[in-house]
């Protein structure tokens, strides 16, 4: 699997990708198990049509129909499902047939809103309808009943409309309802705190603190052998050169036997403390020099750690202190950094979540931020002064080791007076038992200082942490769902083609059609709720004005926090210019940040498989072929970059998907009929939609029914695991030719 990084939080940027799969906390795309099938059919379809995949919600919907769910409101969604998406004219028999059953199926209630809003969609076609015929001149007083309809619908209701027929109205129609939502457009547009609260949308949820892995210390079992050893001497030394001793005089016994309490006291007290602050120092300078590296892992684990090791580089730069140079600050925390990869391995390493390591990015950032502030506060080695051996302490471990040595030479001493040749064998005893004896004691008192300190530090760190972890919740608490990003998204889109025409000097009743498609932009973070289609931090926008003086071309690139957009780029050609429309396969070669496509299809095996070898990505894409050989691509999201639970998700139908909430969907079919018709395409459209229109208007006149299938079984897709639903059991899948529930 590829994988592309990006991290950027508290307004830092870090030129890379990363890929995020997001649990559905809101069922948006899930059935719910033991629920009834029909309503959780509609419900889930409904949040389909609110997340940009009309087609998706149109089947499961017109499922939920066919189960006997019928109301007004799922007449009305139904209805918008079906149109959403689509010119009017490319509505063939199984739409037109759906349309009348949405219908017909709000008629079968009591009036209420959603009723309202069925009606009012169709006096809104029936005045595009008229207004075709007349070419382009609208029926005043039936337009005008129509208007008052729509502003008497609920704001929601509204937006509603205007987001999902933004296709199917054209002309004078579509001028009116835009001056009427424009201040609600660029309102909406931008509301909810979108800048703040969509970069939340590409953060994982964050991983709870956990306690860090005690590392394994050396084994105590040699210091207790050479304490018995060390000390055996020891005692024996003092037993033989007791007689010695009061030989050589009364004074000799006591005052050795004193030194060596003395000397003990002192290099014990003073000797195990100073010893251990001197190794808490080297472990410490250790730590924050060169000197410190990560600890050896198997091979599986290498892309794990280099990922991490790029978030915790990402996290020092972006709180790299003020008024520090960045490449100073980076080569003072190099050997934190990697002591700080070491212990997050031991923290996180051994059971990783499926968003690692990035659900941790706000440890890193917590500890990142705290050396940063301890450079600014002049503390960041503030160790070595803390850690710093008091000079009356060292200066009473070396008065301790005099007296040791002290006793030595009166034993000595004593038995040259004494004439004894006990020296020769009590020297040796006494210069090796003792120090072996409080090298061997002061060890395994470290031992249990060190395994103590550890315990604490380790505790300390969780109780530091703890609050980082509540902060950063608090901080993702008003994380915006898929459906607020998608509503953001078709506000941008149709506030870019609003823009577009009034740059070109057009106005509804110029444009016959027209085409938007986005795509992920390079360098653009990526995350997706589980069953829903992806969503990306910057887009590529590409919209099509379709006019009758030809095509009009826009792309620009969208940076979907803020609503901003840039380079934007236009361009205008005849109809006859595009000679084919196709989707296939293409290659994704990244180099120095920028993305290229590579289109397979032209390739030889051998190019193929030399393109391969150089970190070639293959991906889908809308090609574009123009009379002069230049080719445009809009690259269709490759879920093999991390973006799919694959235990639960089904790979073709999250492409279907994809293509759908890229606008390929509906895209595809208006540029494969402009290549194949050239410049008879407007002649062409306007027959097809006046043949749609005409077709539409004698349904709802006659009142055309063919009844919503309540007795017709659904067709069920096979694979019911791949949106998430395997608990749901419907009726036998039958064969359908047209539309489910018609």
């Amino acid at each position: 699997m590829t994988h592309y990084t990006n991290v950027a939080n508290d307004n830092a940027t870090v030129h890379s990708q990363i890929g995020l799969v997001r649990g559905d906390v809101h069922f948006h795309y899930q059935m719910k198990g033991g629920a009834p099938v029909g309503p959780e059919k509609f419900r889930v379809g409904r949040n389909y049509l609110f997340g940009n995949a009309p087609r998706r919600a149109e089947e499961l919907i017109g499922e939920a129909a066919a189960y006997g769910c019928a109301s007004t409101e799922v007449a009305y969604y139904w209805l918008l499902a079906t149109l959403s998406g689509r010119s009017f004219d490319h509505l063939d028999q199984a739409q037109l047939d759906q349309l009348a059953a949405a219908h017909q199926m709000a008629r079968q209630f009591p009036s209420d809103p959603w009723s309202t809003a069925v009606e009012t969609v169709y006096q809104l076609i029936s005045c595009l309808a008229k207004q075709e015929r007349a070419e382009g001149d609208l029926d005043a007083h039936e337009f005008d009943q129509a208007l008052r309809r729509f502003l008497a619908l609920d704001p929601v209701r509204q937006s509603e409309l205007r987001r999902h027929l933004d296709m199917v109205l054209s002309g004078g129609v579509q001028d009116q309802l835009e001056a009427i939502g424009a201040a609600a457009m660029r309102e909406q547009r931008l509301a909810g705190n979108r800048a703040l609260r969509v970069p939340k949308f590409f953060m994982p949820p964050p991983a709870e603190p956990r306690h860090l892995l005690l590392e394994a210390g050396p084994d105590a079992g040699s210091a207790w052998v050479k304490l018995v050893l060390g000390g055996s001497l020891l005692l024996i030394g003092l037993v033989v050169a007791v007689p010695v001793l009061i030989e050589a005089g009364w004074f000799a016994t006591p005052a050795v036997l004193a030194l060596i309490g003395l000397g003990s006291y002192l290099m014990v007290q003073f000797g195990v403390e100073n010893s251990w602050l001197n190794e808490r120092s080297r472990r410490e300078e250790a730590r924050f020099s060169h000197r410190a590296a990560v600890q050896w892992y198997p091979v599986e684990d290498q892309q794990f750690i280099a990922d991490l090791r790029n978030l915790v580089d990402a996290r020092f730069r972006t709180h790299l202190p003020q008024g520090t140079d960045e490449s100073y600050w980076m080569g003072h925390t190099a050997g934190v950094r990697a002591s700080l990869v070491d212990e997050l391995l031991r923290q996180y390493g051994w059971q990783r979540g499926p968003n690692a390591p990035y659900d941790i990015d706000w440890l890193v950032n917590h500890h990142a931020r705290r050396l940063a502030t301890s450079w600014l506060t002049g503390t960041f080695y503030g160790f070595r002064e803390q850690l710093k051996v008091p000079f009356l302490d060292s200066l009473a471990f070396t008065m301790g080791v005099v007296c040791w040595v002290a006793s030595i030479l009166l034993v000595f001493g004593s038995s040259v007076v004494a004439g004894s040749f006990a020296a020769f064998l009590l020297v040796p005893m006494l210069g090796v038992g003792l120090p072996l004896a409080w090298s061997s004691g002061r060890d395994v008192l470290l031992k249990r200082r060190r395994q103590a300190a550890a315990i604490q530090d380790r505790e300390a760190r969780y109780a530091d942490e703890w609050p980082a972890f509540q902060a950063w919740q608090s901080y993702l608490a008003d994380t915006p769902d898929d459906l607020e990003m998608a509503r953001w998204l078709d506000y941008d889109k149709a506030y870019i083609r609003v823009e577009a025409m009034k740059t070109f000097g057009l106005t509804n009743r110029d444009v016959l059609s027209h085409v938007i498609l986005t795509q992920v932009a390079p360098l653009a973070d990526r995350a997706r709720v589980l069953f829903g289609p992806p969503r990306y931090s910057r887009y590529d926008v590409r919209l099509f004005l379709l006019s009758e003086g030809g095509v009009r071309e826009v792309n620009t690139t969208l940076d979907f926090a803020t609503g901003y957009l840039s380079n934007e780029h236009r361009r205008s050609f005849r109809y006859e210019t595009l000679s084919s429309a196709d989707v296939g396969e293409v290659g994704l070669q990244f180099e120095s940040g920028h993305r290229h496509v590579v289109p397979l299809a032209e390739q030889g095996a051998q190019r193929q498989r030399q393109l391969a070898t150089h970190k070639l990505t293959f991906s889908r894409a809308l090609r574009l072929t123009l009379n002069n050989g230049q080719q445009t691509f809009l690259v269709i999201e490759n879920f093999d970059l991390g973006l799919i639970d694959r235990m639960r998700e089904n790979l073709g139908n999250l492409d279907e998907l994809a293509r759908d909430a890229a606008g390929v969907s509906s895209a595809l079919r208006i540029l494969e009929a402009i290549a194949a018709e050239g410049s008879q395409w407007i002649e062409q459209e306007r027959r097809r939609r006046d043949r749609r229109l005409r077709a539409f208007q004698k349904r709802q006149q006659h009142g055309q029914y063919r009844g919503i299938a309540h007795q017709q079984q659904p067709s069920i897709p096979d694979d019911r695991s791949a949106w998430g639903r395997p608990e749901i059991q419907g009726p036998p899948r039958q064969r359908a030719d047209r539309a489910p529930g018609v």
